[in-house]
């Protein structure tokens, strides 16, 4: 019994051996592996939720197609792509990207309708500040159409589902009616430019608000996507902690979507690949430089990150020009840019006062009364931190924190520290230097992100920070991973399998190529299942006593 149990290893890759020199037999196998699972899948769904709008037939065949568009998809970067890792995980990203544009209805990642009712202005070549801006009549009606917090005020329930929302919006559309105006207050004009880029393409060829809609969402993934090209292509022995992090579903979530935190993470990659990168050039001190520029003018939180620029050693420093030189330079530039952008909107701005969003809140007065009790915020800062479990186990929380898919929340963590876990071998002594810095800008992230929101949102005295959300710490999450990996190293010296390729620019350690599939597979899990949230009524909940 023992020797069959030591040989069926040996026969199952000679099978796969055998089937790969097979194409067609293998295609064959595949889909009928992928067409029982569509129809399983459908038959389940029906079975559970009872959706009107879904027959056996014709959804097991949608659902068939756009297994196969996947996998082929993934296949086919697999193999085009396999002497170019940095190319394949970039392809695994769009691939996953293009599904979140379209599987999220609008309006549902946070602050989302009003980014893309600013990209709409810019991408009819508007660039001005008008507090009586205008829009199209099918963007006011497709903001009526698709309700912020959907899934917290318009329960997923029969007749009363996101595909409702859709009808609503054509009929809207076929009738004439009039939409309501609406506005905005938003003052910036960089972030937007990808978006606003996707709905110039659209209006150009005629496409209405949705389709405009989601070409900006494509717009914004296309971005995301290029930096992480280049990031990747850079980082080096750290690429899969930060190929984790890119694709986990709440990044995801995110950047393929109208919110500007979109051209926000990808720049941030860009720096972490710039500063994790063997030799720091000048091409990557200038790519350093912008990134830097633009991601602070967004959100200056992330000012902290100017810190990394300890961590690049004399023997990879190959600028002209001194570290500490380099380091006053980039923060000439942000404040050039920052300074730039307040000019601007001097310029082209008509709004008058604008009252604070938060009328309780009073950011002098709180920025004095924590100056005077320090010890009491930090007992705040760490009841706050406790309370949401650190921000590490809500990667589940889709939507405006109405979506809570909780598989996600809880493998979220779990697949990070799979993949610091697999880097750990590729770790070198000289790097401990690197995951010192980056986690010292994890803890100051953490504080600095905190510190704003506690004195521009929280109410002066409240003993609880309001506003904080997982995807405002995301960049901390390298250097906690950095330092995870590094604690690794010890345990994980030698295994096989994550030995390092010879050749780490053209192929994958065993190890990476694992994380590389996991990744994927958990982002892919995670668009079903916010499609279920979504698109299926409620299950009915039954006593039985």
């Amino acid at each position: 019994m023992t020797d069959k149990f030591k040989t069926l290893p040996e026969k199952l890759k000679k099978l796969c051996d055998s089937l790969r020199n097979k194409p067609v037999l293998l295609c064959g196998i595949g889909c009928f592996v992928l067409f029982c699972l569509a129809f399983f899948a459908i038959y389940f769904v029906r079975v559970v939720y009872e959706p009107q709008w879904i027959t056996q037939i014709k959804g097991t065949l949608v659902l068939f197609g756009i297994f196969v568009l996947i996998t082929a998809g993934a296949a086919a970067a697999a193999k085009f792509c396999k002497n170019n890792p940095a190319l394949l995980m970039t392809a695994l990203i769009f691939i996953v990207g293009v599904l979140f544009c379209f599987v999220t209805p609008p309006n549902q990642v946070p602050d989302e309708q009003s980014h893309y009712l600013r990209s709409y202005a810019m991408g009819m070549g508007d660039f001005q500040f008008d507090e009586k801006q205008e829009w199209p009549n099918d963007v006011y009606l497709l903001m009526e159409a698709f309700p912020v917090a959907y899934r917290n005020g318009y329960p997923a329930e029969k007749g009363c589902s996101i595909l409702d929302r859709f009808d609503i919006y054509f009929e809207d559309m076929a009738s004439g009616r009039q939409g309501e105006h609406m506005g905005i207050i938003i003052f910036q004009i960089i972030p937007y430019l990808p978006q606003a880029l996707g709905v110039f393409i659209g209006r150009l060829f005629g496409a209405d608000a949705l389709w405009c809609y989601w070409l900006a969402r494509v717009a914004n993934l296309v971005f995301y996507t290029a930096c992480c090209y280049f990031a990747l292509s850079w980082a080096s022995r750290f690429r899969m902690m930060l190929y984790a992090i890119m694709i986990m579903p709440l990044t995801m979530f995110v950047v393929s979507s109208c919110n500007n935190d979109c051209m926000l993470f990808g720049l941030m990659f860009l720096v972490f690949g710039t500063v994790l990168s063997d030799s720091f050039d000048r091409k990557k001190a200038i790519t350093f430089a912008v990134a830097f520029a633009v991601m602070c003018t967004s959100k200056m939180n992330y000012i902290v990150f100017i810190l990394l620029l300890l961590l690049l050693p004399k023997g990879r420093w190959n600028v002209k020009i001194k570290r500490w030189q380099f380091a006053a330079i980039v923060l000439a530039v942000f404040l050039v840019v920052y300074e730039g952008m307040g000019l601007l909107v001097g310029l082209l701005s008509n709004y008058g006062v604008i009252e604070r969003p938060m009328s309780d809140s009073n950011p002098a007065a709180q920025l004095m009364f924590v100056l005077k009790n320090p010890l009491r915020y930090f007992v705040v800062f760490l009841d706050t931190m406790r309370n949401n479990s650190f921000f590490i186990s809500t990667g589940g929380l889709f939507g405006w924190i109405d979506v809570d898919i909780k598989v996600i929340s809880a493998f979220t963590p779990i697949v990070l520290l799979l993949a610091a876990f697999k880097n750990a071998p590729l770790l070198k002594k000289a790097d401990f230097n690197r995951v010192v810095i980056f986690f010292i800008t994890a803890l100051l992230t953490y504080a600095v992100c905190a510190t704003g929101l506690y004195l521009t949102w929280t109410p002066v005295t409240l003993p609880q920070i309001i506003g904080l959300q997982m995807r405002y710490f995301i960049p901390a999450f390298m250097g906690f991973l950095m330092l995870f990996s590094w604690w690794a190293k010890g345990y994980t010296k030698g295994s096989p399998d994550c030995e390092n390729s010879a050749d780490p620019e053209k192929s994958l350690a065993k190890g990476e190529c694992s994380t590389v599939w996991i990744g994927f597979g958990f982002a892919l899990l995670a668009v079903i299942l916010l499609f279920a949230a979504y698109y299926f009524p409620l299950k009915a909940i039954v006593f039985v006593s």
